[in-house]
């Protein structure tokens, strides 16, 4: 069934793993909390907030309120479909990295009026021009969900920020690649 249909409790009691590989059977969906304690500074953590905020309003205010006790905010971004996730996840604190995640509509962004430090679209979005022009407005761009190495060398050469993939070794192999 659907996530928002589930508690922690019978969230923890799911198979996370076995989809990808047998190799882990029986992995545990880890809490934002167990996330932020692992990684501790040692990554950048990407959170998507889901949703909107008609069916969580007080998401971006408990999201902020984890980041700042786990002392997080340095280390991680927060990004999301809806604007006023993001607008309100500012207004509580501007310390936060927003992100505005764009799926299929125009990119347009108000020019140095923006509480989000980049805007990320789906890949198919982007074009030369358009990277330029946000960089140009003191934004950035990490476009999603870029699997193809004919589609990340396209985006590298646009001088993206980063790519957001499911295939971070390939990702990695085709910029070695590139320094060769």
């Amino acid at each position: 069934g659907e996530i928002i249909s589930k508690n922690q409790s019978q969230l923890k009691q799911l198979d996370a793993g076995s989809w990808l590989n047998l190799t882990f059977n029986n992995e545990k969906i880890p809490t934002l909390d167990e996330v932020l304690s692992l990684v501790d500074g040692k990554a950048i953590v990407l959170i998507e907030m889901k949703g909107d905020t008609l069916i969580y309003p007080q998401l971006p205010v408990l999201l902020a309120k984890k980041l700042i006790k786990a002392k997080a905010i340095d280390w991680c971004i927060a990004q999301a479909f809806d604007i006023h996730l993001i607008e309100k996840l500012h207004q509580f604190s501007a310390a936060i990295n927003c992100f505005y995640l764009i799926e299929n509509e125009a990119i347009k962004f108000e020019k140095q009026n923006h509480f989000y430090k980049a805007i990320n679209p789906n890949f198919d979005l982007l074009n030369d021009e358009l990277v330029k022009d946000l960089h140009n407005n003191g934004l950035k761009t990490f476009p999603y969900t870029v699997n193809k190495k004919e589609d990340m060398l396209q985006l590298i050469n646009y001088k993206v920020d980063g790519i957001i993939t499911d295939y971070p070794d390939i990702l990695k192999k085709t910029i070695n690649d590139l320094s060769i």
